[in-house]
């Protein structure tokens, strides 16, 4: 018992002392700065560390305030369900719950995490190798190639692609429920562990135990009686659970019509050569070792190769070669998950095949917003050197210990080396929380606030940060969808004009903070000793030299609009440019639904063809709770012959109905108004195609099909 404890605290020291070398710049400055593999960081990434800071910093929070709305986060106000965006890392959130206690800082949680993450993940794959019966060597080894492997080095800004450090607590605790028959409880809590650190990790190592057992029952394994049903049980539960607390994303992907390109997983997956292209060319693994991002990263160095040849050839000292197989297999799996979509020797290659990436996508729920297959290939890792332990094997073929031990060290030290980190410092290093922020937390009620300028992701996902000072929500968001913030850039540049006010009245915002110096010298006048007039229904009530507050107090009456009444659609035919009959869209029925997905490389539209030719003035798409399929961009074209068209209105940044999603969110409508009432026999609800997709970037993510359940048609009133 001694000695199995002694091993427990060195190797957690080891580790520890380890991780703290391998991150040392950042060591210093573990509040106020952030590594990144990229020599410049770009925006993108800033903002993703950001992200994941504030992610942790809301989890911790939710969770010991209301835990039950965790997943209706202060951001994207007032979406819900907006912590189903993106990762949840509750499992992180309680790790670091106590610095955030103490400290209230979602860099420093972030941190703390990164650490934290390498330590476990060093230190339980040690533990798990050493249950395996390893000596000492062999399982530090192993935690070494584990925690310090280059895939990470490329992860380090993202903390939940680094938060694979349950996984082989979770192998740990099956092992050894197989060996002593009892430890299903262990095996849950381990494994539901994993899930809440990444939903990535949820699907993959989920998927990787679905292996595993099997493979291991069915190679002839040991266990003891009741072992393994436990283990399953345990599995099991955890599996439920997990789905449990991944509902909201399924609410999440109904109600905002979330979903990602194949294409998206195609470019971010591994390749053969990320695994065996060390073997084929050396020479370049040593120079081209670490990639500025996850997909590109050499995985496989030759010690770990070896590591892994030794482990199967040799078998686990416990379990001997029916275990080592069983992992072999397990890693095989998981590989060709990770290459996604095709399976191919590089990007771009003439032999490819189709993965098995396809099959997960098309039968299980959510497996198909996930975009990063690479991070499959972090449990593919943890399979390659687990079950082996060259020191014990060295004895057995009576080599010299020593020349093991320092081989065992030498290749430790290779596989763990890194390239230089580069230091991202936050903007606010020097004075923490702003000013101004201070000052909405110290302001009574908890209305909304909205930051400018607004819609630009860096600087959405600062504000987001800057949030934890006061959790008040937030119109800003970034995330991995973030399906107004278009809206927002555009319209809000209007500010304070009478329709930004009265949408901002009526949203509930009551706090508009300004940054002038990132904002246009119009707007950014407004925050000026003697700013210009503004109307009566705001007022500046805050200023210091980097920002200022205007409060809404209230709002100006909505402009009158000419009367109308609606068309009976009763004879009407509707027809689409896919030659679908939308019989849905005009039933009468608002249970019924017509939708088609989303391509911004081309047009497409639903026409009306009417019995008479009323003079329309306006037209009402009844979206249901389908916030999701709401027009961003739209153009009404008109005809009286069916043959000859004209534009008669034209939107480039369409309305979303934000206000009915806080008074009835089951009943949501967009209005499509014509500037001038035309007459019209025929009439077309257009979906253009985007002119400059990089223009529009935010739009086209976020939108993947649009649809009605309903549509109605009003003319002009006599």
């Amino acid at each position: 018992m001694g000695t199995r404890f002694f091993f427990v605290g060195a190797t957690l020291v080891a580790f520890l002392v380890a991780t703290l070398v391998w991150v040392a710049p950042i060591v210093p400055v573990l509040g106020t700065a952030y590594l990144q593999p990229f020599q410049k960081v770009p925006a993108l990434a800033q903002a993703d560390v950001l992200l994941t800071s504030w992610m942790l910093a809301w989890g911790s929070h939710a969770l010991r305030t209301d835990p039950l709305g965790v997943y209706h986060a202060n951001i994207f106000h007032p979406l819900p369900w907006t912590f189903a965006f993106s990762e949840n890392l509750l499992a992180g959130a309680l790790l670091i719950l106590p610095v955030d206690v103490v400290w209230r800082n979602p860099t420093l949680d972030h941190n703390v995490l990164l650490i934290a993450s390498c330590v476990l993940s060093g230190a339980g794959t040690a533990f798990l190798v050493r249950e395996l019966g390893a000596a000492w060597p062999g399982a530090w080894l192993a935690g070494a190639i584990v925690a310090f492997a280059p895939l990470r080095f490329g992860t380090i800004g993202h903390v939940q692609g680094l938060s694979a450090h349950w996984m082989p607590f979770a192998l740990l605790a099956v092992h050894r429920c197989l060996r002593r028959g009892r430890g299903a409880l262990a095996v849950a809590i381990t494994v539901l562990l994993v899930s809440l650190s990444s939903v990535y990790y949820a699907y993959f190592f989920l998927l990787a135990l679905a292996v595993f057992v099997p493979a291991h029952w069915l190679l002839g394994g040991a266990a003891a009686p009741g072992g393994r049903a436990r283990a399953i049980a345990g599995i099991a539960a955890a599996a439920a659970a997990t789905a449990l607390l991944l509902v909201p994303y399924l609410f999440a992907r109904d109600m905002y019509a979330f979903g990602r390109d194949a294409g998206e997983a195609w470019f971010m997956a591994a390749r053969i050569s990320n695994y065996l292209g060390v073997v084929v060319d050396p020479l370049g693994y040593v120079q081209q070792r670490y990639a500025m991002n996850e997909a590109g990263t050499w995985l496989l160095g030759l010690g770990t190769l070896a590591f892994m040849v030794v482990g199967v050839a040799a078998g686990a000292p416990r379990g001997g070669r029916r275990t080592s197989t069983a992992y072999l297999i397990m890693g095989i799996a998981l590989a060709l998950v990770s290459m996604g979509p095709l399976i191919e020797w590089q990007m771009v290659t003439a032999t490819r095949v189709p993965g098995p990436w396809n099959v997960f996508a098309a039968v299980v729920p959510g497996f198909g917003a996930l975009r990063v297959p690479m991070r499959a290939s972090t449990v593919a890792l943890l399979a390659a050197g687990v079950p082996s332990d060259p020191a014990r094997a060295a004895r057995a073929r009576r080599m010299a210990r020593t020349a093991v031990l320092i081989g065992l060290l030498v290749v430790g030290v290779l596989e763990s080396w890194r390239a230089p980190f580069t230091i991202f410092t936050v903007p606010w290093a020097t004075f923490g929380v702003a000013p101004v922020h201070r000052w909405l937390a110290a302001q009574p009620g908890r209305e909304a606030v909205l930051e400018m300028p607004v819609g630009v992701f860096a600087w959405d996902a600062e504000w987001m940060v800057m949030s934890a000072a006061h959790w008040r929500p937030l119109v800003n968001g970034y995330s991995g969808f973030t399906p107004t913030m278009s809206f927002f850039r555009g319209f809000m540049f209007a500010f304070p004009s009478p329709p930004t006010i009265r949408l901002l009245h009526d949203l509930g915002v009551r706090w508009v903070v300004l940054h002038p110096r990132r904002m246009h010298p119009a707007q950014g006048a407004l925050c000026d000793p003697e700013p210009p007039p503004f109307p009566p229904f705001v007022d500046r009530v805050y200023r210091d030299d980097g920002s200022c507050v205007f409060e809404v107090k209230s709002a100006p009456p909505p402009a009158p609009t000419p009367p109308d009444r609606p068309v009976s659609l009763a004879d009407a035919t509707l027809t689409t440019s896919s030659g679908e009959h939308p019989a849905a869209a005009h039933d009468g029925r608002l249970e019924t639904h017509w939708v088609e997905t989303v391509n911004p490389m081309t047009e497409s539209w639903l026409q009306l063809d009417l019995p008479a030719a009323p003079t329309i003035s306006r037209l009402v798409l009844q979206l249901g709770p389908h916030f999701g399929e709401y027009m961003r961009q739209w153009r009404i074209d008109t005809s009286l012959d069916g043959v000859t068209w004209q534009a008669a209105a034209v939107e480039r940044n369409g309305t979303p109905p934000l206000v009915q999603l806080r008074t009835d969110p089951a009943r949501l409508t967009q209005e499509l108004r014509l500037p001038i009432a035309t007459a019209a026999k025929h009439v077309r609800v257009v979906r253009p195609p985007s002119d400059n997709l990089l223009a529009s970037m935010d739009v086209w993510p976020n939108w993947t099909r649009w649809g009605m359940h309903e549509i109605q048609v009003f003319e002009a009133a006599p």
